[in-house]
């Protein structure tokens, strides 16, 4: 079901994994991190869909040979976290200004 893979060199740089596998028959890469939305899978340069495997875990078919893979995560909603915490600063130093000036 799985792949057997003669030689997997994977390294974690930054937010990336990233590294070379080496693939003796077609099947399927499993990594053990758990699935989930928002992670972006590239094989051989180009970016293709991830599937959950094993009930959990992030997964794709490969076939056989050296592959190049790099995975990257991406938290559905962070943009819109992000967004909504800069509103809160915002307004949070607009009512503290007008509560000083209002003193005065």
């Amino acid at each position: 079901k799985y792949i057997n893979t003669k030689e997997t060199e994977i390294f974690k740089k930054g937010e990336i994994l990233s590294g070379k596998i080496n693939v003796i028959k077609d099947g399927y890469f499993m990594f053990t991190i758990p699935y989930d939305k928002g992670f972006k899978v590239k094989l051989n340069d180009q970016e293709i869909e991830y599937e959950r495997v094993d009930e959990k875990y992030l997964g794709f078919p490969i076939t056989s040979g050296t592959h190049k893979v790099s995975i990257s995560f991406n938290a559905p909603g962070k943009t819109f976290g992000i967004i909504l915490s800069i509103i809160g600063f915002i307004s949070t130093g607009i009512v503290i200004y007008l509560e000083r000036q209002r003193k005065f």
